[in-house]
């Protein structure tokens, strides 16, 4: 039971893995070979123009990239980045408050997964390492436990992943249309860094920063 548990668990990972280095990072390797004429705080501002509802933060998490009032959530941090990857990143979140206009329960939904996937592995490590310590659970069990729930992250992230994309798509139709960006390859390289981007969210919250982190360090492929 155990084996057949743990099996379980490894197939929904290791797909998501698969994924998020084969589509998304790669394509994040990609596009930062183009860096971006225009910083995030002018294209936003051009967004916002066109009637994008956006804010910056200080206090902004890639767990709640839309606010209650289906406001999008940008980094203060960022808004002098010309970074495509970073930018991109950004520009998803006024996606999601633009489908949240016309589908709002769809985006709530997609929220409480990215939150759940950023709270309930580590809760899970914590309880299983815990449990194990006080010998409630052998080790084997709470290897299981923890593959369990970082599976059930996953899946949950992959059911919920048309809502990322629709965001992506609501929000590069407005990028083509405005011509925002000078250059068409800048745009070009913009517009698939966003797809890239929901790609690398099947990755649990926890997991995003190490795998980008990892990423930086290799060559973009060409």
């Amino acid at each position: 039971m155990r084996k057949l548990l743990l099996l379980l668990s490894i197939l929904p990972i290791l797909a998501t893995v698969m994924a998020a280095q084969l589509v998304g990072l790669r394509g994040l390797r990609k596009a930062r070979q183009t860096t971006l004429s225009l910083s995030l705080q002018q294209i936003v501002e051009k967004f916002i123009s066109l009637g994008v509802a956006a804010e910056f933060s200080k206090f902004s998490w890639a767990g709640i990239p839309v606010n209650r009032k289906g406001v999008a959530i940008l980094s203060m941090d960022l808004k002098s980045s010309c970074e495509t990857e970073l930018v991109a990143r950004e520009l998803l979140k006024l996606g999601l408050a633009e489908v949240w206009k016309i589908h709002p329960d769809i985006v709530k939904w997609r929220l409480k997964v990215l939150k759940l996937s950023y709270i309930l592995p580590p809760f899970a490590i914590i309880a299983s390492v815990m449990a194990l310590v006080v010998g409630r659970i052998p080790a084997g069990w709470a290897f299981v436990v923890i593959g369990l729930m970082v599976a059930v992250s996953c899946a949950l992230l992959w059911f919920s992943k048309s809502v990322e994309v629709a965001a992506a798509k609501e929000i590069i139709y407005r990028l083509e249309r405005a011509r925002i960006l000078p250059r068409l390859s800048e745009e070009e390289a913009l517009i698939s860094a966003i797809h890239a981007w929901t790609w690398v969210h099947l990755l649990p919250g926890m997991a995003i920063p190490i795998a980008m982190r990892r990423n930086r360090t290799k060559q973009p492929s060409r």
